[in-house]
């Protein structure tokens, strides 16, 4: 009977390593499956990566098994959560998901639709239903020698792992587990020499590069062109010079998801066909676009999110209001996400509008409206500007390209990408917004700029990774203006160029001194250096003078330069040249100086967290993001405290009532503070907490989220959202202290 029992446990565990092993290789399988079976030698080593991760997984499993059989299948879960997160990213964004690219799945904005747009749902589901069961079957008490032999045989994968070649041709994902790659950017990066000191980035960048500095010295392009009065911004969401016809055959590629409308508007004036971004993430780039600086081309707390209320560097926006102009910036996400609702107004912008000025739509999601809504919505805010007496420049930045993409279900239903779907309606939502402008004779006297944000890049999982990573900094620049010949420019510019660009051509070139940049209506004689980088795949690179490409992927891990043939940057043929450390290593200088790492200032930094001090919740069942996407370091002894004061009030039968999930979370899970708060209409929720890691912690967010459980809406009133960071001082207690968390009736 003991040996029957012993060969039922044993029995029970081999099902449950096999569960545990089969979700990675199983995704792993699918993805080479899509590539046409094209199995290489670089996919086994991916194999042995998963075996050897599911193998520590299992040991964690079955030896939490011996505490308890809850814990156990919590792990499971955690397990197949985090395959299939990765799963999403890897398809999204060809690169393996990082702690960091995990805290932004967790986001609501990108449950609220990755959820529903999973690749594999029903195989997440059936991994899921069977991990859990798995893991409930698993025996007590475990063996512990069993979860030593997993650890040991883990150990020796490992080790044949790191024996066998590496291919830099090949990509990372496909060659090792997300976590195992995670593990070792950590210990790279603990065990890197620490860069020096940043004060002030600004000027640490020009130090080291005084060509960034703005220059009007080139020969005009267009000394015809008349001097528009009014400024338009266009900024599209991830769209990339790929997507675009005349872009891409410029660098000898076939363009993914042609849109016809776009490549006729970048026909009808100047078309940059080398227009780089500079990072991925959206606060990163629009943040270049409007203050003409590199953003931080690493980690650390976003220069937009870090903009203060009064002290900054003057932005496009200030600059112009000072002038004279009316400023305006409309959005179809919510303001909360990423700040963008508290860095607008304090960059200059006197109107700000973000998800809920948007009544009408044709689709809706967290992130928010769909193009075409959003830009019919834009023309009444231009009908407005025009009727004004002053010259305008607005800003308008839409959402339907960025994943999980919002789109009317209906639209284009036969293609099978979302993504390519998203494009043609972004390209059939421009063009309709682009007639009505000109049939109200708008463009007479209107500088128009098309802008991406960031860059999609070359879609496939099997790209090589360093097209792959070129490619996602592969951005799209039209400018018209009255007067402008049509043109085609293969000069190099990237997005610090904009605001001095749009100065130089109001005339207004010498407000724009302190700003970084070329203005891309003149030709240059001497060339420069351009930077950029790609926080999703770790990578960091350059365009030298000599047009060859610089690139360093895993923390300078691994590193490569190459000259592209003629002006064709993004283009398949190069010529491989040695990589110099002397002369190339520059590429880290930059990137270490474009974080500021040092304050001088002692006194708390204040974060308002709400753009819109009144949220609407209307929708049953449904999350609505109030603030988050941006994050902030501690050092050790810093630590930051939390205040809300939130009251409803609300309509329909019953009681009325929303629900406020408001979390605190950390690079690292578990998140150190999760409250969820059940508000009825007529009270007033009051929170105030402190957290004080004992080490020093990146990536902290605070984030609030609404959603309507009760009634026909809710009104969440937010008399006060801040979050405060102290660089000195006693915080009230070690750890999370929750101060105050009161619900009241409200006075």
């Amino acid at each position: 009977m003991a040996r029957d029992l012993g060969r039922a446990s044993c029995g029970r565990e081999a099902g449950l390593l096999a569960t545990l092993l089969a979700t990675p290789i199983l995704l792993r399988a699918l993805w080479i499956a899509e590539a046409d079976g094209a199995l290489a030698v670089s996919d086994l080593r991916g194999f042995l990566s998963d075996g050897a991760v599911g193998l520590v997984w299992f040991a964690l499993v079955i030896t939490a098994a011996r505490v308890s059989r809850l814990l156990a299948v919590a792990l499971a879960v955690v397990w197949v959560g985090l395959s299939f997160a990765n799963d999403e990213w890897v398809r999204v964004m060809g690169a393996p998901g990082s702690l960091l690219d995990l805290g932004y799945l967790g986001d609501i904005t990108f449950v609220g639709g990755s959820a529903v747009e999973m690749t594999q749902p029903w195989l997440f589901a059936a991994a899921l239903l069977v991990s859990v069961a798995a893991a409930w079957a698993c025996p007590r008490p475990t063996r512990a020698a069993h979860a030593l032999a997993a650890l040991l045989l883990a150990t020796g994968l490992f080790g044949f792992h790191a024996w066998t070649v590496e291919r830099q041709a090949v990509a990372n994902w496909r060659q090792r587990n997300f976590i195992q790659w995670n593990v070792e950017g950590v210990l790279a990066r603990a065990s890197a020499a620490a860069p020096a000191a940043v004060v002030d980035p600004h000027a640490a960048m020009l130090a080291l590069d005084p060509e960034l500095a703005a220059d009007l010295d080139g020969r005009s392009l267009q000394p015809d062109m008349g001097r528009p009065r009014n400024v338009l911004l266009l900024v599209l969401e991830s769209v990339s010079g790929v997507h675009v016809d005349r872009f891409a055959a410029a660098h000898g590629r076939s363009p993914v998801a042609v849109m016809p409308r776009l490549d006729t508007l970048a026909a009808g004036g100047l078309a940059y066909d080398r227009f780089f971004t500079l990072q991925r993430k959206t606060n990163r780039g629009l943040y270049a676009i409007l203050c003409g600086e590199l953003p931080n081309l690493a980690g650390g707390l976003p220069k937009m999110s870090a903009y203060p209320e009064v002290g900054g560097r003057r932005c496009l926006p200030r600059i112009l209001r000072n002038a004279g102009f009316a400023t305006a910036f409309a959005q179809a996400a919510p303001l909360g996400f990423m700040l963008k609702g508290q860095f607008m107004p304090r960059a200059g912008f006197e109107r700000v509008h973000g998800r809920e000025w948007f009544d009408h739509a044709y689709a809706r999601s967290v992130w928010g409206v769909d193009d075409r809504a959003f830009f019919e919505r834009s023309l009444d805010l231009i009908e407005q500007l025009e009727a004004g007496d002053a010259p305008w420049f607005l800003t308008l930045l839409n959402v339907g390209t960025h994943h999980p993409y919002v789109l009317p279900e209906d639209f284009d239903p036969d293609e099978p990408s979302r993504f390519v779907r998203a494009l043609a309606y972004l390209d059939s939502a421009l063009g309709a917004f682009v007639d009505r402008l000109e049939e109200a004779g708008v463009f007479d006297d209107t500088l128009v700029m098309v802008v991406s944000d960031e860059s999609m890049g070359i879609p496939g999982l099997f790209v090589d990774p360093w097209d792959k990573a070129v490619s996602q900094n592969w951005g799209l620049l039209a400018v018209l203006a009255p007067g402008v010949t049509p043109a085609r420019i293969d000069a190099p510019f990237s997005q610090i160029d904009v605001p001095l660009s749009i100065l130089d051509a109001l005339g207004l070139g010498d407000h724009g001194r302190e700003l970084y940049g070329r203005s891309v209506l003149r030709d240059y004689d001497r060339p420069r250096r351009l930077y950029f980088a790609n926080s999703n795949l770790h990578a960091a690179g350059a365009l030298d003078r000599d047009g060859a490409l610089l690139m360093c992927l895993d923390d300078f891990a691994r590193c490569r330069k190459w000259a592209p043939q003629g002006a064709r940057s993004f283009g398949i043929d190069a010529v491989e040249r040695p990589w110099v450390a002397e002369t190339d290593d520059f590429i880290r200088t930059m990137v270490h100086s474009s974080v500021q790492t040092v304050t001088t200032d002692s006194a708390p930094r204040e974060f308002e967290l709400v753009g819109e001090s009144r949220v609407l919740l209307d929708r049953t069942g449904q999350g609505e993001v109030i603030h988050g996407g941006q994050y902030v370091d501690l050092r050790a002894g810093d630590w930051l405290e939390v205040e809300l004061e939130v009251a409803a009030t609300g309509s329909g039968e019953g009681a009325p009532r929303g629900l406020l999930t408001h979390v605190l979370k950390q690079h690292d899970p578990p998140a150190p503070y999760v409250t969820k708060v059940l508000l009825p209409a007529g009270q007033t929720l009051r929170l105030h907490y402190s957290f004080a890691p004992d080490q020093a912690v990146t990536d902290v967010q605070c984030q609030s989220m609404g959603e309507l459980i009760a009634g026909e809406s809710v009104v969440l009133d937010f008399r006060r959202a801040r979050m405060l960071v102290h660089r000195s001082g006693v915080p009230p207690g070690p750890g999370l202290h929750v101060i105050t968390r009161a619900i009241e009736a409200t006075r």
